[in-house]
């Protein structure tokens, strides 16, 4: 039947129109339920999805720092002694590479932190959160008691913002705790940074009620579609809460229910209203097409977040094979070949190798690989100089610089062009070296190969960090064991000997004993005779002191009654010299002369012998400044000086204690014996003095004739000249006088030259308690 026939019947059934009225609006009702159910389902599971990605951000993220907080303190157990240089290197690390760590430290069994990283303030803010009754304390306490990691909630830090701290409990060799402290709301924007870059979602994190972190400090209370989601982990309950913001609903809200039941309204009016609704239903369907496909591309954001977490979780399991390894083997070229094999095996990579320096520190030797290499490293040929083409890949690279490298793409990184056709011929597309540091020095790298470009992210790339300083550690502690191996070796040996030598000594011993048996009886009578003697000998020293003390005073009295017949002498023939000059024959005359510088020599040999017999034994030392006694020796000498010429140039002079008149006899002689024997050159004399241990040093230098070492000795005796009268003039008393000044202060004197190359006279003054107060 035509339409025309249908329409041209209803026309006269007046209720028809009505109950069609009625049926299209309970339809469209129907309809416009249903259709707003399903949208507010479909932005509830958008919004879950959402929750759920936030909590294995959080998981995961939480997960690789305590896990690496684990790592730090088994590796501490592991020290015999720990070092605080080694551990904040090992922590600073961790610190350098992940700033979401506030601080690390190491807390002893008393609850007080004693290391940190980093350094300074922190460790006095970290044990002002541990202060007694805190949820601090109480975290580490629950942490000894369960032997277990444990998080504590939300706390105040001292500078008023909220934290948490996460706790190790350390066993074995070294206790305590190793803690670190998280500013909550910097560490969750961290982590939670790629949840926020499309700025749909707001995210808030709750423990126990209280807000750890918040992405939007203005949002209101009005919070539609909130998805609430909880996380235990490590003796801690977080919740999540996840909710679209108003400007994402805007876009993702359809409204075709709106449509439906205004269409449905006006279809019972006019026909053009449902022409309209069909063409508002199609746009509003492609909006739901849109939806629908930002919700696969979320979906497949999550795949990827599942395939980037099942990468790390590999990592981790790499590195908890490797330290296991690191604890059972002891062998290097062991352990290079197992951590090569665990990281292929277990962590996805096509290849790895250890290389080490050779000898002549210029190329990289392999020395252990695993996987797909077929040859590869046999013609690799790995330099570490910087200028040439083989240095400059990322294996020489870390070696050279001593940080790690990465090749994202073989094909397109031209730093890798030597070996670009081998490796991509191997199927490696990316690659990433980490340099093995071995008591501060670079000796060597391990290197990871993947089949996919750009695969070395920034998360894999720190724990590939973490497992080269583990490797380095225990090599580092490989090479201390072997050294130790051999000191203890050595100490066997040298114990072996010395049970030897102490068996031989033993016989020897005994043998003495029965020798010292009979020497005791003849000690005691040579004891008696010694007695005897050394009484003898008092009496004789006392009588010799005297018999001393009497040739001082003939010495002195006869060079003194001595002085006065020689002056009659020299008076009278100088005056004949002076009265018959030129009336006597040429022979008389030098009889003359001869007569008068006779009687002038033994005017001086009288009055330098009166000197020395004047130097006797010092009764009381005083304070004497050496610049004052230079002084008046130069004073003294000026004529000469001025004379011949010289220079006297000197250091500074210390103050000491010694006698005065004796130190300027001692100046005085030495200055004058160095111009006496002076060369053709002006004279020229450098004092200085030093202190030497418990005595001054002082050194007169000259530029005279020099002397031949083997009259050294000679020289200082009295009245021993090494050239006759007519060449220089002196006694031969000069030096003696030195020498008996030098000794009688307690020192030593000497001399030490060359001829024609100038004399160095050095003596030395024992240091007294008044030198030091006169410094």
């Amino acid at each position: 039947m035509r339409n025309t026939d249908i329409l041209s019947k209803l026309k006269y059934n007046r209720l028809i129109p009505v109950l069609v009225g009625i049926a299209t609006v309970l339809g469209t009702l129907v309809i416009w339920q249903l259709l707003s159910a399903r949208v507010h389902e479909e932005i509830e599971q958008m919004v879950s999805l959402k929750a759920a990605s936030v909590k294995d951000d959080i998981r995961d993220n939480v997960e690789f720092r305590t896990n690496a907080l684990v790592r730090m303190a088994r590796r501490l157990e592991l020290q015999a002694r720990p070092e605080r240089r080694e551990w904040e290197a090992d922590a600073g690390l961790y610190y350098e590479h992940d700033r979401s760590y506030r601080a690390i430290a190491w807390i002893d069994p008393s609850f007080i932190a004693r290391w940190t990283v980093p350094a300074g303030a922190d460790l006095k803010e970290l044990n002002q959160v541990l202060k007694p009754e805190s949820p601090a304390l109480g975290t580490l306490k629950e942490a000894k008691d369960s032997k277990r990691v444990v998080l504590s909630g939300v706390l105040r830090l001292p500078d008023g913002k909220a934290g948490f701290i996460a706790a190790v409990p350390l066993s074995g060799r070294v206790n305590g705790f190793i803690a670190a402290t998280f500013e909550s709301q910097g560490f969750f924007h961290n982590i939670l940074a790629a949840q926020r870059e499309t700025n749909d979602y707001a995210i808030e994190v709750y423990n126990e009620g209280r807000l750890a972190y918040t992405s939007d400090p203005e949002a209101g209370s009005f919070r539609p579609h909130a998805h609430d989601t909880v996380l235990e982990f490590y003796g801690s309950s977080w919740s999540i809460k996840t909710w679209p913001r108003a400007e994402y609903l805007r876009r993702v809200d359809s409204s075709i229910p709106e449509a439906i039941l205004v269409t449905g309204l006006l279809t019972s009016v006019l026909l053009s209203g449902a022409v309209y609704s069909a063409q508002r239903a199609l746009k509003n369907g492609r909006d739901l097409a849109s939806a629908n496909l930002k919700l696969k591309g979320e979906i497949a954001e999550r795949v990827f977040a599942e395939g980037k977490s099942a990468r790390l979780t590999r990592l981790y399991t790499v590195l908890s094979m490797v330290n296991e390894a690191i604890v059972r083997l002891r062998d290097p070229q062991e352990l290079y070949e197992k951590v090569c094999r665990i990281a292929v095996e277990e962590g996805g990579f096509i290849m790895a190798w250890v290389g080490t320096l050779e000898a002549g520190g210029t190329e990289i030797a392999p020395k252990a690989h695993f996987g797909r290499e077929e040859g590869y490293l046999a013609g690799a040929r790995i330099s570490v100089l910087e200028g040439s083409q083989r240095g400059r890949g990322p294996t020489g690279s870390a070696i050279r610089e001593g940080k790690h490298f990465i090749c994202d793409d073989f094909a397109s990184d031209e730093r890798v062009s030597p070996w670009r056709d081998e490796a991509i011929g191997r199927g490696y597309r990316s690659s990433a070296a980490f340099p093995l540091i071995v008591r501060g020095r670079v000796n060597g790298a391990i290197s990871f190969y993947s089949a996919e470009p750009r695969f070395f992210d920034p998360e894999q790339t720190q724990l590939l960090t973490a497992l080269s300083a583990d490797l380095s550690l225990a090599m580092e502690s490989i090479a201390a064991d072997i050294q130790r191996r051999k000191a203890e070796d050595d100490l066997i040996r040298h114990r072996e000997r010395l049970e030897d030598v102490v068996e031989e000594r033993t016989r020897e011993l005994q043998d003495l004993n029965e020798k010292l048996s009979f020497e005791v009886t003849v000690r005691r009578g040579a004891e008696e005779a010694i007695s005897q003697m050394n009484t003898l000998l008092e009496k004789r020293a006392v009588e010799l002191e005297a018999v001393n003390k009497e040739l001082e005073a003939f010495t002195y009295s006869a060079s003194h009654d001595l002085q006065e017949p020689l002056r009659v002498v020299s008076g009278y023939v100088q005056l004949l010299q002076k009265r018959y000059k030129g009336k006597l024959d040429k022979d008389a005359e030098e009889f003359i002369t001869f007569a008068v510088d006779g009687v002038r020599r033994m005017q001086r040999l009288i009055s330098d012998l009166l000197s020395y017999s004047r130097i006797g034994k010092i009764k009381e030392f005083g304070i004497v400044d050496c610049e004052d006694v230079l002084k008046g020796a130069l004073s003294d000498l000026k004529a000469l000086i001025d004379e011949t010429g010289a220079t006297v140039a000197h250091s500074p002079l210390p103050v000491l204690a010694a006698d005065c008149s004796q130190m300027a006899h001692l100046f005085m002689n030495l200055i004058g014996n160095s111009i006496k024997y002076r060369s053709k050159e002006p004279p020229l004399v450098r004092i200085s003095a030093e202190r030497k241990g418990g005595e001054w040093l002082f050194a007169f230098r000259d530029n005279g004739i020099g002397i031949d070492p083997k009259y050294f000795e000679r020289i200082f005796e009295i009245f021993q000249r090494l050239h006759g009268k007519g060449s220089h003039s002196g006694s031969g008393i000069g030096l003696s006088i030195c020498k008996k000044v030098v000794e009688n202060h307690g020192g030593r004197i000497w001399v030490e030259s060359q001829p024609h190359e100038g004399a160095t006279f050095y003596f030395t003054i024992p240091m007294k308690e008044e030198d030091h107060e006169g410094e």
